[in-house]
């Protein structure tokens, strides 16, 4: 077999090159998609509940015709407006009186052992996390109610619920607070 100086493509020399280059090649194409896609594969997450959903305004729905949902804990399951005077259930839809109620006193708002209160002493409503983390973390039975102010609530079944005062009255029922609410699932 004669070789042709230079063109011998098949001789031990041109092998070890031409594995050398497949090599380099390769370890190229791999840095290239490292770069490009990442160091390992993620697995495929969807967005959370939160960053699909609109933030609230301060008031939570136009008008007077409250609203419900029925989809993952940060939508609302209840939204509108409410007035408190001897108690109203915030885990009824829609928020009536009942057993887990929240009361006006004329002064205070206040609940049973079941239901946890705290005034939001943000300028901003909350989403419901910021509300729940809020409530677990600044818990009462008691408030004093000032028109405007916004509170956080966690009721006995769990519902994260945030009111925010939009006028006393204290001649109707010894005393009630017009409210608009938010109710979120537990």
């Amino acid at each position: 077999m004669n070789a042709t100086p230079g063109r011998d493509f098949l001789g031990p020399r041109s092998v070890a090159f031409w594995t050398v280059a497949a090599g380099i090649a390769a370890v190229v194409g791999l840095v290239i998609s490292l770069l490009q896609f990442g160091s390992s594969p993620s697995p495929r997450t969807t967005p959370s509940p939160l960053s699909t959903t609109k933030r609230a305004s301060r008031t939570p729905t136009a008008g007077n015709t409250p609203s419900t949902s029925t989809g993952g804990p940060a939508t609302p399951v209840w939204s509108g407006p409410i007035s408190i005077g001897n108690g109203i259930d915030f885990d009824s839809r829609p928020p009536a009186s009942g057993s887990n109620n929240l009361e006006y006193d004329g002064t205070f708002l206040f609940s049973n052992d079941l239901l946890q209160i705290a005034a939001w002493t943000k300028s901003f409503m909350p989403s419901r996390d910021q509300c729940n983390v809020w409530v677990q973390t600044h818990p009462g039975n008691q408030v004093l109610s000032e028109t405007g102010t916004g509170y956080c609530l966690l009721t006995g079944q769990g519902h994260t619920a945030y009111l925010q005062i939009t006028s006393i009255n204290p001649d109707v029922a010894g005393g009630t607070v017009h409210a608009r609410a938010i109710v979120w699932r537990p």
